[in-house]
């Protein structure tokens, strides 16, 4: 059990430290038209507690968000079901708005309808709103923690300040990201489903996924770099 604890402590890190890495190999092809891999390894490795803490600090807003709305949803519910639950204990009808329970109910006659539910329906595109604008806002914090030197706050602030008027460009590259890369999973998952293989395709969708978002966040980082500092 210890060995299988450490086994997953040491994996999880070195996932941290490969995702810092990816921006550093695009600099060094960049700046310097080479790779080593164990210099960006070693680089990477020292910056670990700031990609743990930046990765926290970006989740923050949204798990915040997601927890308010839970709150309320819980709330929701309660209020909903509790007048439900009353009336079940007689034998007569209880009427709710867009419910009618006669007599003891089973469970299917227990379901909201969707007038019932339109309000919490609302919240939750809200909430998944929010969080991809935050998402988008903050999607060049790693490029800059690793680029720049910069701290968790200052990489957030920069990322932030960076993407001020380019929402709509950053959500266009992510769309054709995700498609590209749903079209290649897609491919590669079904590839291997049939020869009953499915946890490499797994494995290979983590290899493509990760890279190919830490390497187009980069680059776009350097876009909009000389955008605003032209050679």
């Amino acid at each position: 059990m210890v060995i299988l604890v450490i086994g997953i402590i040491i994996i999880v890190i070195f996932s941290i430290v490969q995702g810092g890495g990816y921006p550093l190999i695009v600099k060094q092809i960049a700046e310097e038209d080479k790779i080593e891999i164990f210099k960006i390894f070693k680089k990477s490795l020292k910056k670990v507690h700031k990609i743990i803490a930046l990765t926290i600090m970006q989740s923050l807003p949204i798990v915040i968000i997601t927890i308010l709305v839970a709150g309320v949803a819980y709330m929701y519910v309660i209020s909903s079901f509790m007048p439900l639950i009353s009336g079940l204990t007689t034998t007569g009808s209880v009427v709710l708005p867009a419910l009618k329970i006669t007599g003891m109910a089973t469970m299917s006659e227990m379901m909201i309808t969707s007038t019932t539910f339109l309000p919490f329906i609302l919240v939750i595109i809200a909430v998944f709103l929010i969080a991809f604008y935050f998402t988008t806002r903050l999607w060049l914090s790693l490029p800059v923690l690793m680029i720049e030197d910069l701290g968790v706050i200052g990489s957030l602030k920069k990322s932030w300040g960076m993407t001020k008027r380019k929402f709509w460009s950053i959500s266009g590259t992510m769309l054709v990201m995700v498609i590209i890369v749903g079209i290649i999973n897609f491919i590669v998952s079904l590839a291997f489903n049939i020869l009953n293989l499915s946890v490499i395709s797994y494995i290979i969708d983590y290899l493509i996924f990760t890279p190919i978002l830490a390497i187009l966040s980069t680059i776009y980082y350097y876009h909009v770099k000389t955008e605003r500092e032209p050679l």
